[in-house]
């Protein structure tokens, strides 16, 4: 009675007193049906001037996914930077709104999620400065899973 393979789909996990060619999906202890982070789709994707709710502070970039998901699937991105290096964390900055001295404060990046589609939006200037930011990237690298942060 074997309790593990590995299979064309992949490594999989029988309970102790189980067979891994015969047990039940919640009689296994590691199966690649388990859906832990599983990978639908990944690219890459640009971001660039937009029009809209917060177009003079940064670019944005959407992916249209081929087929709509049930939920809003889980997204993760990391910015490609030039020199072979990546940013991953949505940095927040603050922005000083100019002559009301009132602050805000912005993220580095930000990942709005849909059934149908991603939109990444990339902090590239402050306050009323035209200048796009140097250090910022412009290909981001994304990863879409089939998970949901549904507690169902």
């Amino acid at each position: 009675m074997p309790r593990m393979r590995l299979s064309s789909a992949g490594p999989e996990i029988a309970l102790p007193g189980y067979d891994v060619d015969t047990a039940p999906l919640e009689k296994m202890a590691f199966s690649p049906s388990f859906v832990a982070m599983r990978l639908a789709l990944s690219g890459t994707v640009t971001v660039g001037p937009f029009s809209g709710l917060l177009s003079v502070y940064g670019y944005q970039g959407v992916v249209t996914f081929p087929t709509p998901f049930v939920r809003p699937p889980i997204v993760m991105v990391a910015g490609l930077n030039s020199d072979g290096t990546t940013q991953q964390s949505p940095f927040v900055r603050n922005i000083r709104a100019g002559v009301s001295g009132v602050d805000r404060v912005m993220p580095w990046s930000e990942i709005r999620t849909y059934r149908d589609r991603f939109e990444l939006f990339v902090l590239m200037r402050q306050g009323s400065d035209p200048t796009p930011y140097e250090d910022r990237p412009l290909n981001w690298r994304y990863f879409v899973f089939e998970n949901t942060l549904d507690a169902s």
